[in-house]
């Protein structure tokens, strides 16, 4: 049983689009990522995601009040030809939601004809705590953060190689972008999670 509903605000086309999901998780990377691009964008929101299980909250902003979880589409690229998708939360889903949440949110990128699901996700650090922000603003400037992905199909790997996007060797991906990872390898579909500390 599966108890989500996208409802769709706005008719769009999606097909080859790339999807970037932006639930809220280690360190808020996925959400930061989302609302980032979002404004950076200026994309248009075209469907919400409803359930029973989602916090019942109205996110208000400048007076208009928007659904938990949004979504927003655009296009990118020279000449507008690249189309993108982003989904907006700024809440951590329990556990008990994340696999229906993650079948609902495949099976609607598979039947838009979407190409590619991007999740990014925060990096714990090996003591299992969430990265620290160096205090020192001189240390700050010259810091290095650690960037990894690691990707459901040997197409999606290929894509980071050819990227010299480093691999993520051996770990455990936590929350959805873990899920949705486990989907991508279940249904033939390119799933990439970007982890950041």
């Amino acid at each position: 049983m599966n108890d989500f509903d996208i409802i769709e605000l706005k008719r769009s086309n999606l097909r080859g689009a790339t999807v970037i999901e932006g639930f809220s998780s280690i360190g808020l990377v996925g959400s930061i990522t989302a609302n980032y691009l979002v404004n950076l964008l200026d994309l248009d929101l075209v469907a919400v995601i409803d359930s029973p299980y989602l916090p019942s909250v109205s996110i208000v902003r400048d007076g208009v009040p928007y659904s938990p979880v949004r979504v927003y589409s655009g296009v990118i690229g020279e000449k507008g030809s690249d189309k993108i998708v982003v989904i907006v939360s700024e809440f951590e889903p329990p556990q008990e939601i994340l696999k229906p949440l993650a079948w609902t949110i495949m099976d609607w990128v598979e039947d838009k004809g979407c190409r590619m699901v991007i999740s990014p996700e925060g990096l714990a650090n090996k003591a299992g705590e969430e990265a620290e922000e160096i205090e020192e603003p001189e240390e700050k400037e010259g810091a290095e953060f650690k960037v990894y992905a690691v990707a459901s199909t040997p197409r999606a790997r290929q894509m980071l190689i050819k990227n010299d996007i480093p691999i993520f060797e051996n770990g455990v991906v936590v929350g959805l972008a873990g899920v949705l990872l486990n989907e991508g390898v279940n249904r033939g579909f390119d799933v990439v999670s970007i982890l950041s500390e």
